[in-house]
């Protein structure tokens, strides 16, 4: 079996899990403000939207860490799924570097050539007799 694609796996397990950490606590922090707000006339939408935003992200990166899992595999045809969706949702979720680098990393992959076995010579011929 070739190598596998190393480092970008990691990069975009760690973009995925970083981004998927961040925007969960900005989606909890944003739900905490709209209970601050709640008497607030006006302030209500932009707190909903700040939330759908977050959540669109958290959804974002778990999409990240399902490509980045794929890519994990090895196999030429999953890892260049695996890229496509890591660089894609990298970029609609919020712009993630490490998921970015990671995925062009996939997409630009090539698995090493695996040896051929060298067929063996034909047998000499029966001396004659």
């Amino acid at each position: 079996m070739s190598e596998k694609p190393t480092a970008a796996w990691v990069l975009s397990l760690i973009g995925g899990i970083l981004g998927l950490i961040v925007y969960l606590i900005y989606a909890v922090l944003f739900l905490v403000g709209a209970g601050a707000v709640i008497g607030m006339p006006g302030m209500g939408w932009a707190v909903g939207a700040g939330a759908a935003v977050c959540f669109w992200f958290v959804i974002a990166h778990i999409i990240i860490l399902i490509g980045a899992f794929k890519i994990k595999s090895g196999e030429p045809s999953s890892v260049r799924t695996g890229g496509m969706l890591v660089l894609i949702f990298s970029i609609l979720g919020g712009l993630n570097i490490l998921a970015l680098i990671g995925g062009i990393l996939a997409l630009t992959w090539k698995p090493s050539r695996p040896v051929q076995p060298t067929t063996a010579a034909p047998p000499p011929p029966p001396p004659p007799s």
